[in-house]
Order: structure tokens, then C-alpha cells, then sequence
């Protein structure tokens, strides 16, 4: 017992003695500049309630700044975003109103949409979803914007933002299994 009490004694005297030591080193950083609002998309598959802000404001693009209300996001999920789907519920603003979609001319990321299958004016409640993919996906680390025209800032309805990263096909996941399964056996017979 006695050669357990002196170790563990001098284990937690040098803790609290360098504790005390760099006490004094912490220091905290406010930077209340920053993009605005980004919508940080860290997990696949999970819904986002997404935020809109003015598209002049600090961080969106310039080229975005004639457009009435952006979002912007940033893909952190460590993979390329291969699809994104946009859901809202129609309010009074956006009644009688129809919807278009583009991607900038030259933008090769996610260049596919179903908005055409969003027929006719707009009803209230209506539950309307969007879907963008095909084209090159959207890389790590990477952020993007949307911007939207035809409704004031403050009456867009908030969008609930999904986004995906493809999973490994089945033959990908079958050759690494069987590949680990082999060198395991490999390794065994030695």
C-alpha cells in the first residue's frame, strides 16, 4: 500500500501545481464580425431548419446581392453532398405564386431539380418540397448559397434543408470485406 500512496501523491501534486501554472494563459476571443447566418450541414440525412438573411449581408457573394433573400450553408458532413432537398410550408406571402429553379449559368454543382413537378399556383398550407442533384457534388468544406426573388425578406418561410452523401454501394463494402477477411486469414497462418 505504501508504495501505491507515494506515486499517486506526487501524480496529483504535480496536477495541481501545474494547473495553478498556466492559470494565467487562457484567453478568450470575441470576433462579432463573421459570413451572417451560415446553416452548418455536419450530418446526412438530418433535417435543417434553414435561417435567411439579406443577400448583401456580410459573407454572401456580391454576385448574389441583386436577389431579395439568401441562405447559406457550409458542408462539413466530410463527404460531397450528392443531393439536397428543400422543404417549405406555403404562407400567405407565397400564395398564387409558382416556382422556378436555376443554378447560376456555368455552375456545374447539383444541376438537376424537380421543381417542375410543383404544378400551378401555390396554396396555402401546401407542403412543397425541392430537390437538387446530378452535376458535381458538392465538396467538404465547402460552402453554397441559395437566393430566392419574388418574396420580402421577412415573409419567406423558413426552409427545412436535407442533405446526403452517397453510401458505399454494396460492392464496394462486399470487396473491402472480403479483402480485410483474406489479410485477417493471412495474417493468421503466420
Amino acid at each position: 500500500m505504501k508504495n501505491f500512496v507515494r506515486p499517486a501523491l506526487l501524480a496529483l501534486l504535480v496536477l495541481v501545481f501545474s494547473g495553478v501554472a498556466f492559470a494565467d494563459d487562457i484567453h478568450v476571443i470575441f470576433d462579432p464580425g463573421g459570413p451572417g447566418t451560415i446553416n452548418f450541414i455536419t450530418d446526412t440525412g438530418v433535417t435543417l431548419d434553414a435561417s435567411w438573411e439579406s443577400c448583401t449581408a456580410t459573407g454572401i457573394p456580391s454576385s448574389l446581392s441583386s436577389h431579395t433573400a439568401c441562405l447559406a450553408f457550409f458542408n462539413e458532413t466530410g463527404g460531397s453532398l450528392t443531393d439536397i432537398n428543400f422543404t417549405f410550408t406555403v404562407d400567405a406571402a407565397l400564395v398564387g405564386q409558382t416556382i422556378m429553379c436555376d443554378n447560376l449559368p456555368g455552375d456545374p454543382h447539383l444541376s438537376s431539380n424537380d421543381c417542375d413537378s410543383v404544378t400551378g399556383p401555390l396554396t396555402l398550407d401546401e407542403v412543397v418540397s425541392v430537390d437538387f442533384s446530378g452535376g458535381v457534388p458538392i465538396p467538404n468544406n465547402v460552402g453554397f448559397f441559395v437566393a430566392e426573388d419574388g418574396v420580402a425578406l421577412g415573409s419567406v418561410p423558413d426552409f427545412m434543408t436535407t442533405a446526403y452523401v452517397p453510401e458505399p454501394t454494396s460492392l464496394t463494402l462486399l470487396a473491402s470485406g472480403m479483402g480485410l477477411l483474406g489479410l485477417c486469414l493471412v495474417l493468421a497462418k503466420r
